[in-house]
């Protein structure tokens, strides 16, 4: 006789692990995108910003 919980569990497993998988692999494309766009934005002097460093000293 199968054990229709434990099934239900292994499938449900293996479809998770593919999803993450498909959301892991999605979110590294759109990470190296915004670097990419970043970059290019940086080096056509479109964007100025800079980040700003505040040192208040040691005490």
């Amino acid at each position: 006789m199968v054990n229709w919980e434990a099934l239900i569990s292994v499938v449900l497993g293996v479809i998770m692990r593919k999803c993450i998988c498909r959301f892991h692999e999605a979110g590294l494309v759109v990470m190296e995108f915004v670097s990419v766009f970043e970059s290019a934005l940086r080096s056509s002097g479109i964007v100025f910003w800079q980040p700003e460093f505040v040192f208040t000293g040691l005490g």
